[in-house]
């Protein structure tokens, strides 16, 4: 019987590994495609691309992986609110991830078009502090920390003011005809940064009820 208690830890251990691996890819296709997209790097966009399916792969296999546990295992009360956790958070990763993708494929329809800096540095700096809400929510996740996941929300606060801010500016950009294509496509770039890091605090709320045993919705 202790023997198969240790296993079944393991086998739990092994899923939150896992989310934390798939979200190692996730912060990474974030980082790049940020670049590729201020930078107008149409390879470093193409390896955003093709990186695409690893992370679809493994958010695939940890599904497989939590429902066989949860089979073997039949676990109850806070190791079953883990595995629940667990194909909540990878999913919320898998879309962050499609997110990051289609970032990437901005960059290869405008990457030869007129380029506005200003609309640059904003998304530059929306997408620095969206990696910090990322890393703190995978951090909150991995060392169960209620009180990091309570701060996510603030967090995203910065976020949404550049969100904003980034439409201020377009409208001074909608004058000039050569760039209002690439603006437009710059538009997308800044929603699908803003979604992150709302799929980011979502994962601060699945940690507090996997702490708790509550459902909490950080404002």
């Amino acid at each position: 019987m202790i023997k198969l208690r240790k296993t079944f830890h393991e086998e739990l251990k092994d899923l939150r590994e896992e989310v934390l691996k798939i979200g190692d890819l996730v912060e990474k296709a974030l980082v790049d495609s940020v670049k590729a997209i201020v930078e107008g790097d149409v390879p470093l966009a193409e390896r955003v691309i093709e990186g695409d399916d690893e992370i679809d792969r493994l958010t695939v296999g940890l599904e497989e992986q939590s429902m066989a546990v949860q089979a073997r295992q039949c676990p109850v009360a806070k190791d079953l609110r883990l595995i629940y956790s667990t194909q909540f958070i990878s999913i919320h990763l898998e879309r962050m991830a499609d997110l990051c993708l289609n970032i990437a494929q901005i960059v290869k329809k405008t990457s030869q078009k007129p380029r506005y800096p200003t609309l640059l540095e904003l998304l530059d700096k929306m997408g620095a502090l969206t990696r910090e809400l990322v890393r703190a929510s995978l951090e909150a996740f991995d060392k169960k920390d209620l009180e990091l996941a309570r701060k996510l929300g603030e967090m995203d606060e910065p976020i949404d003011e550049l969100f904003k801010e980034f439409f201020k500016e377009l409208t001074r950009c909608s004058e000039d005809e050569t760039s209002f294509d690439w603006a437009t496509h710059m538009v997308l770039a800044n929603r699908y940064l803003e979604r992150i890091a709302d799929h980011a605090v979502d994962i601060g709320e699945r940690v507090a009820y996997l702490v708790t045993g509550e459902m909490e919705e950080f404002d």
